[in-house]
């Protein structure tokens, strides 16, 4: 008997089409779904799932309509069967995962794909987060999600009816937000030259509070770029605490200031802006496209002998015969897609630590652990003594793998949530 072949990815049918997922419902071990194409501009209504990808090995797998299998991963596997609907009866489930939606052997579908992504958590219904299988770690979170729901929500009436409502929990209140660099979107995912100066200032100040070496391990050279893609390995899935040395390349490149080159970027880019059509990345949004407007304006007859020698990145610039690509560097921009970071704001703590957050992070606002919790949480601190409101989860490099706990700083009090 020949056995089933496994499924076949056609190429997607035009440049804003994705891929979705319907899946059916289920009490078995076996995933039964189809997968149905859709344009952005006009998408069917479908969930997003955001979810570990752990191991990359591609140990299961999902039965596509027709009878051909597509491999994937355990956790994509359990996040599926642990969402989907509990009989077929209920009918399917419209979902978009990258493991599954998009032709993980393809490189230019997959990158193509990446420059959407935005746009894809931003038209669907909700975003689902998957943290894993029910372990007594997951309930403990739950058990403190549920908390910080709560208290969200009481502080939002409270504007209305004056709630007195409060939440007591367990925390550590480790550090203070010193110094916000603004969002990435409007500042670095942006014309060479202003990208550029606005990562000259961030580690300036880093190293005006740091020195080279970082606070929490290693040069603050390497942490900053790390910092910028969540330290996330594309290679591994996206995994944390894993990116890739040669990561600091590109970013060196992507930042590099020559005119030379920004200028003729610019104008491409404008060569290929269509004003009833979306701009093309790294013009994701109008904002992006008038800044390499603006940066077509140089003087090209000033910029032969301008090959950077004032980089304050130099010491991780690659060759000189590498330096005449335009799109050099972009890997790095695609990093910063792939984590999801457009609009989160690169911030800095009293101790020297740096981080990524929600772009409502504010001066003042502390960096604190929660038991139950994998990621750090920012507060605001009110009036009262220990009382405090969510402002939202965040990134804090050297600090997101348990090192809190290591180094003896897990000084727990009571915080009170209003």
């Amino acid at each position: 008997m020949e056995a089933t072949k496994t499924y076949k990815y056609t190429a997607l049918s035009g440049p804003r089409i994705i891929r979705v997922l319907r899946l059916s419902g289920g009490s078995t071990d076996n995933l039964f779904a189809e997968l149905v194409e859709t344009n952005l501009d006009h998408a069917c209504s479908y969930e997003a799932i955001s979810y570990v990808w752990g191991s990359a090995e591609k140990s299961h797998t999902l039965n596509l309509r027709g009878g051909s299998p597509v491999k994937i991963t355990e956790s994509l596997y359990h996040a599926l069967k642990d969402i989907r609907y509990s009989t077929i009866e209920d009918g399917p489930r419209y979902l978009w995962a990258d493991g599954a939606c998009i032709n993980q052997e393809d490189i230019d579908e997959r990158s193509q794909q990446v420059g959407l992504m935005a746009e894809i958590y931003g038209s669907a219904l909700k975003v689902i987060t998957y943290v894993g299988q029910d372990t007594l770690d997951v309930k403990k979170g739950m058990k403190l999600a549920e908390t910080l729901v709560a208290a969200q929500k009481e502080s939002r009436r409270s504007s209305a009816n004056k709630s007195n409502a409060k939440h007591r929990i367990p925390g550590c209140v480790f550090d203070r937000v010193v110094h916000v660099g603004g969002t990435l979107r409007r500042c670095f995912i942006t014309a060479r030259l202003e990208r550029y100066k606005w990562a000259q200032e961030q580690y300036s100040q880093l190293l005006t509070r740091s020195g080279t070496k970082y606070v929490g391990g290693g040069a603050s050279l390497e942490a900053f770029w790390r910092t910028l893609i969540l330290d996330l390995d594309p290679e591994k899935r996206m995994q944390h605490h894993n990116a890739l040395r040669t990561s600091g390349a590109s970013f060196e490149s992507y930042v590099r200031p020559n005119k030379l080159w920004a200028r003729k970027e610019a104008l491409e880019s404008i060569e290929d802006y269509n004003p009833n059509k979306r701009p093309k990345p790294p013009a994701i949004e109008s904002v992006v496209m008038e800044a390499w407007k603006r940066e077509s304006m140089l003087d090209p007859t000033a910029c032969d002998k301008d090959e950077g020698e004032y980089n304050v990145f130099r010491s991780l610039r690659q060759k000189d015969s590498q330096q005449g690509s335009s799109s050099q560097g972009l890997e790095y921009r695609d990093l910063v897609l792939k984590a999801q970071n457009l609009y989160r704001a690169f911030f800095m703590t009293e101790k020297g630590y740096i981080g990524m957050s929600a772009q409502g992070v504010e001066l003042d606002d502390v960096v604190t652990f929660l038991p139950g919790a994998r990621v750090p949480f920012l507060l605001r601190r009110k009036k009262e003594c220990s009382t405090y409101s969510l402002v939202g989860d965040c990134y804090i490099h050297g600090m997101m793998n348990g090192e809190v706990l290591r180094d003896g700083h897990w000084n727990v009090s009571p915080i009170i949530l209003v």
